[in-house]
């Protein structure tokens, strides 16, 4: 049996063994992230930098200056933003959902967000429409969503609704 076991193992590694030169491409999200954090950062020293020029301040103890005032332009840095607010809003219903799991009301969940209740049904509806959608569409990636036809049961009045 033991040697069955190396021959399985020894298969599985051959099959998904990867070389030590492969690397994982990067999310969109994450290059977006830190596209917008760059230039954060640059935009806060480049205005630091000036208040302590105006004020003749002595900026030899920061270093590079150039480093750290440099950085994507503001479009640039734009684009970036609503990359990651748009990515943001589409994850936004997995924490709407939770909520929902733990007994929730949508009034609650909506406070949580800036809307109320009826918007933040309506945004969690919006999400679990379009995974459906694309569960439906493209059957192969349904368990890969993940997607629970159950989900849109949570929109339902729950205690926490009622209560209100």
């Amino acid at each position: 049996m033991e040697r069955q076991d190396n021959a399985c193992s020894s298969a599985f590694a051959r099959e998904f063994a990867v070389s030590s030169d492969f690397s994982v491409p990067e999310h969109p999200f994450t290059r977006a992230w830190r596209t917008w954090e760059t230039w954060s950062s640059a935009d806060t020293w480049t205005r630091v930098v000036a208040d302590a020029r105006r004020k003749g301040r002595d900026l030899s103890a920061l270093g590079d200056l150039e480093e750290l005032t440099s950085g994507p332009d503001p479009l640039t840095a734009l684009r970036a933003n609503c990359e990651v607010v748009q990515t943001m809003t589409r994850w936004q219903w997995e924490a709407m959902r939770a909520a929902r799991e733990l007994g929730y009301g949508w009034h609650e969940i909506g406070q949580a967000i800036g809307l109320d209740a009826e918007e933040a049904r309506g945004a969690y509806l919006a999400a679990v429409d379009e995974l459906e959608l694309a569960a439906g569409a493209m059957t192969d990636l349904g368990p890969l969503l993940r997607y629970d036809p159950r989900w849109r049961a949570l929109a339902d009045d729950n205690d926490a609704d009622r209560e209100r």
